[in-house]
């Protein structure tokens, strides 16, 4: 009996850290009500937006309902809805995410002064992710001074990444060494995240002409959701013109997961210093 309770903490604990993925699964919508009041009640629970509890208890309701023999009405909705509602942090809610409730669901809600802790990426995720490899040419490098383009890229599906293996060659590390994403489109670009470089934990290589080569897995602090189809720039800079990247080859195109093939491709000639995106699935969006 403690081993299978012990079990079933440790689903918990990982179904919490990937919360932001589990709620927007099809998988969620087949769960019972002590399973779904285990996860929503739980302060843990690893989202960017209370909206996302909202949205993934409104799917969850009318599946309730057919299980339970009842019509899928908004009355019979309501009460399945009614004993999680006490328990959703409402506060953390902007007042755009309000405005997207229904009013019915909306009247139901009251201040709790309940919080949940900020989106993050625990150590056990990544075990969880895929990975899309790239290896090092060791004949080119470029060095990156006031911005070199690392790569420009776009995913056929959805998916989060959760850390970026980079490889850079330097003489000695700069203080301030940004590695930015951006998204691009026709009207503007928008900012995804930045990253300081040097405070990575950085493993020592082999010499790269006058330049030590250093390698790392950087996990970043949240997840970052990626649109499918969508063109994304990786950058970096380097004010002291010492940083160089060498180049890199994307090893394939395509990596199978659990829920189908997931399909990079490149709008850049070049990659520079990018040696793996790790990542997790969107589910209910990979094709098969």
């Amino acid at each position: 009996m403690y081993a299978l309770m012990s079990l079933k903490e440790k689903c918990l604990r990982l179904i919490l850290d990937a919360g932001f993925v589990v709620l927007r699964s099809k998988a969620f919508e087949m769960l019972s009500k002590d399973s779904v009041m285990d996860i929503v009640t739980n302060p843990c629970l690893n989202i960017g937006s209370e909206l996302m509890v909202f949205e993934a208890l409104l799917r969850w309701a009318p599946m309730q309902c057919c299980r339970m023999g009842n019509q899928v009405t908004e009355a019979n909705i309501l009460h399945e809805l009614e004993p999680f509602l006490k328990y959703v942090c409402f506060d953390d809610m902007s007042d755009t995410e309000k405005s997207a409730l229904p009013a019915a669901v909306l009247s139901c809600v009251e201040p709790n002064n309940r919080n949940r802790l900020p989106l993050c990426v625990p150590d056990t995720l990544m075990a969880y992710t895929y990975c899309l490899g790239f290896q090092i040419d060791q004949e080119y490098t470029e060095l990156i001074a006031d911005s070199l383009c690392c790569v420009r890229f776009s995913f056929d599906t959805s998916l989060y990444i959760i850390g970026i293996k980079f490889v850079v060659a330097v003489s000695e590390f700069p203080h301030h060494f940004p590695l930015t994403l951006v998204k691009e489109s026709a009207t503007a670009s928008s900012n995804m995240f930045t990253i300081n470089l040097a405070s990575a934990s950085w493993k020592e290589g082999l010499h790269l002409n006058d330049r030590k080569r250093y390698e790392a897995l950087i996990r970043l602090r949240q997840p970052c959701h990626l649109e499918a189809k969508t063109v994304y720039k990786m950058y970096s800079v380097d004010r002291t013109q010492n940083a160089q990247c060498p180049k890199t080859q994307l090893l394939s195109k395509t990596v199978l997961t659990e829920w189908g093939r997931v399909n990079i491709s490149l709008h850049s000639q070049s990659i520079w210093g990018i040696t793996g995106f790790h990542f997790i699935c969107d589910t209910g969006s990979v094709s098969k």
